[in-house]
């Protein structure tokens, strides 16, 4: 199999770029929607690979911990499991952004210290300023 990106370089000499390849659609192969009929006579080498390095960005941080729990945010796009650990990077609210009337999911992780089992989760309302989104439109 041969991946062709298709770049349109602003300058002549070596130029550093950092690729990152994530599968999109699960397993399956998306055949990207703008496609060219005849591909450009000139290319370019790739010079050096190297092994990718997480970027984590503002995609999860911790937001309180006790001796009996820690709680963090993360992104709807973080991949998680019992294994991963709560971010150093501390934040005392969770802060989420979103156009009118999208939806926007992210993930509230407790990782307990002791065993226990919830009895029942609730949220408020989210305000900001005089804007207010219900805890009836939050689905748990």
């Amino acid at each position: 199999m041969k991946i062709r990106l298709l770049v349109n370089l602003p300058r002549l000499g070596p130029i550093r770029l950092h690729l990152y390849c994530q599968p999109m659609g699960s397993y399956y192969l998306m055949v990207p929607n703008l496609r060219r009929d005849v591909l450009p006579k000139k290319q370019v080498q790739v010079r050096s690979l190297h092994h990718a390095q997480k970027y984590l960005g503002d995609s999860r941080y911790s937001l309180a911990s006790s001796r009996f729990v820690s709680a963090w945010f993360a992104d709807t796009t973080a991949k998680l499991t019992p294994s991963t650990t709560p971010p150093k990077d501390n934040r005392p609210t969770i802060e989420i952004s979103a156009a009118r009337n999208e939806k926007l999911s992210f993930q509230l992780i407790l990782a307990p210290h002791i065993p226990f089992y919830f009895e029942r989760i609730s949220a408020t309302a989210l305000r900001h300023g005089e804007e207010v989104i219900p805890a009836t439109r939050f689905e748990f």
